[in-house]
């Protein structure tokens, strides 16, 4: 038995696929704090209570709110991420997020969207 051999056969060497890049702490931290600065100089540009209130109360009243919006960012992110996994990436042919990309969805709807 003989086997004919092809001079021009190459063999395709594919690359190892790289693991796809996600959303991570890092990104929504900056996010968050983008945020938060942005509403802290809408409060202090647009307040008239601003100009009137110590520096010390509007730092604690701006912690105290920063606290409460990352109180319903996290429940609106968990909540974005069981409708996305449980609805949308059944419906669509879409992947399923994780939490850290439901909390960067949200961010990025609030800086679009937000008063």
């Amino acid at each position: 038995m003989s086997y004919a051999v092809d001079p021009d056969f190459v063999v395709d060497v594919k690359e190892p696929a790289r693991p796809p890049v996600r959303i991570g702490l890092g990104f929504n931290l900056a996010l968050f704090a983008f945020v938060s600065l942005l509403g802290f100089l809408r409060f202090v540009s647009a307040s008239s209570l601003a100009a009137r209130t110590p520096w010390a109360g509007l730092v604690l009243t701006s912690l105290i709110d920063m606290a409460r919006v990352l109180v319903v960012l996290l429940i609106t992110a968990a909540f974005l991420q069981r409708f996305w996994g449980r609805l949308v990436a059944t419906i669509w042919p879409v992947r399923v997020i994780d939490f850290a990309e439901a909390f960067a969805v949200v961010m990025m709807l609030s800086l679009l969207f937000g008063t």
